[in-house]
């Protein structure tokens, strides 16, 4: 026999809760009062097949109709209304939650001399980036003012080499980086 919680119901659409009481069967008996007072909170309109197999659950349970389960399922857990008793729960779910993230991120810690190292590595990309910035804008001016083909094709090596160098250095750089950042978070012992 299957069971539901408040958090599985509240998580299952709408027509998946008209399964689990068109399927009562299947179901331990608070699970299909769960499904149906979730459905009844949504304001989901219950069809008749769905009457039907409500009149076949209260039935096999000996009770006029499923709100008595309801009341009878909300006066044992101490519960005036459906509403109290979904706020409740949900609400010391989600803070259950909160503070199994909460806990996760206290044991967890930043060795700050690494985050340091990944910074610097990120600031050598942009200043070797600022270079090649550099070397471009005076080839240019090169370029430009060049009178001969031999002087236009050593700038271009230059500037070939040049960038080819500049580009390995920044993919270093940044691999060291990131290599910090993931070295610079630990777990606290």
């Amino acid at each position: 026999m299957k069971t539901r919680n408040i958090n599985e119901i509240n998580s299952i659409d709408s027509l998946a809760l008209t399964a689990i009481i068109e399927y009562w069967k299947d179901y331990d008996t608070n699970s299909v009062v769960l499904a149906y007072a979730e459905l009844k909170r949504r304001n989901f309109p219950i069809p008749e097949r769905l009457q039907n197999k409500q009149i076949q659950f209260c039935a096999k349970n000996n009770v006029a109709n499923i709100e008595d389960l309801l009341n009878l399922f909300l006066k044992e857990n101490q519960f005036n209304s459906y509403e109290d008793f979904f706020e409740k729960e949900i609400v010391s779910i989600q803070k259950e939650k909160f503070t199994e993230k909460t806990l996760k991120i206290k044991n967890t810690g930043i060795d700050s001399s690494n985050f340091i190292s990944a910074g610097k590595a990120i600031k050598n990309v942009v200043y070797t980036t600022l270079i090649m910035f550099a070397i471009a804008l005076i080839a240019f001016v090169i370029v430009i003012s060049a009178r001969d083909m031999d002087t236009i094709k050593n700038t271009y090596i230059f500037i070939g080499l040049s960038s080819l160098a500049c580009n390995i250095i920044i993919l270093v750089q940044l691999y060291n980086a990131g290599d910090s950042l993931e070295k610079s978070v630990t777990k606290a012992e």
